[in-house]
């Protein structure tokens, strides 16, 4: 988070990790106007990006799985091993 609470606000010591953020926030709201068609003077005009830890990720992404109809995707091969939060995620 920024100096001033915003989390949207570019980090002083961290100038390169601000500038990805940004480079990523941009890039996004471009494939979501491309991929729908709207302007960028519209509802995609602006929007956030926000870090996610691996382990909520990978929490998000398995519980996506689970809403699907088929249930038989009940394996998760994963090839990382230093990492405990994944392992949290997928039991």
């Amino acid at each position: 988070i920024g100096r001033s609470g915003d989390i949207t606000e570019p980090q002083p010591k961290a100038a390169g990790s601000s500038v990805l953020a940004k480079l990523a926030l941009l890039l996004a709201l471009d494939a979501l106007r491309r991929g729908s068609g709207l302007s960028a003077n519209g509802a995609a005009a602006h929007g956030i990006l926000l870090p996610l830890c691996t382990g909520m990720t990978m929490s998000l992404v398995l519980s996506s799985f689970r809403t699907q109809d088929d249930n038989q995707k009940n394996i998760v091969l994963w090839s990382r091993i230093d990492q405990k939060s994944c392992f949290k995620a997928i039991s």
